[in-house]
């Protein structure tokens, strides 16, 4: 991290640093090569671009927005960005962030490997009368603020999902950015501050809750917090 920071950050560097593996991707090589705090570091850093591709469609977007910025940029890679998959997003940039779903009553915006979870939660939601928006939050720094918000305007709650801490990570920019411009109920789908272990990558998301299952729950709760 002082590497990065003192080589890279403070002088503007037009350098993309790639992070392989992130959160459950290493699998059966257990908690010392599972990493969930990097989103959290990089945030840290002035201009570092932060970019998390939920396909492998969206990586080979993402890398050229990446390699042709005047400045800094991390591209999270996990184990989304790896599947060969029909693509989710069709125009992505630093920035950026993409409506997957339409919905009236609750947004949840989700990142990396969560998307695909965010959008399998929104059809079982659906059965149950609740219509949730779905947005694909590739660009977590700079942060899509005015997107993410005017959807936060229209359906007065939220849930975020992402395979990282629960502190530093969207659910930190999405709450900040709520309290801030128009207080929602925020709840959080993400690993709750606690060190992974070994095992299969899916069956861990499972043991530490980041599933769609989950996401409906937590989108439950939401929902019937909001204001009326």
């Amino acid at each position: 991290y002082e590497q990065i920071r003192s080589a890279v950050a403070i002088p503007g560097l037009p350098v993309c640093l790639v992070g392989l593996d992130a959160g459950f991707c290493p699998g059966r090589t257990g908690a010392p090569c599972q990493i969930f705090e990097d989103v959290a570091l990089m945030r840290s850093l002035p201009n570092m671009a932060i970019l998390e591709p939920a396909d492998q469609a969206s990586l080979d977007s993402l890398l050229r927005e990446a390699a042709g910025r005047d400045g800094p940029s991390y591209l999270r890679l996990g184990e989304a960005s790896l599947r060969p998959s029909e693509p989710l997003s069709a125009s992505l940039r630093v920035g950026g962030g993409t409506i997957l779903r339409v919905g009236e009553d609750i947004t949840i915006c989700a990142c990396g490997i969560m998307v695909r979870e965010a959008l399998k939660a929104a059809e079982v939601l659906s059965q149950q009368d609740i219509r949730a928006e779905v947005i694909d939050c590739y660009s977590l720094q700079p942060f899509p603020s005015r997107l993410v918000l005017s959807s936060l305007q229209r359906t007065g709650c939220c849930v975020t999902a992402e395979e990282h801490f629960l502190s530093g990570g969207l659910f930190e920019i999405v709450s900040g950015l709520a309290s801030r411009e128009h207080p929602v109920p925020v709840q959080p789908v993400a690993l709750q501050n606690d060190f992974g272990q070994s095992g299969a990558p899916q069956e861990l998301r499972e043991y530490y809750g980041l599933t769609a299952a989950q996401i409906v729950s937590a989108a439950v709760l939401a929902w019937t917090r909001r204001r009326r």
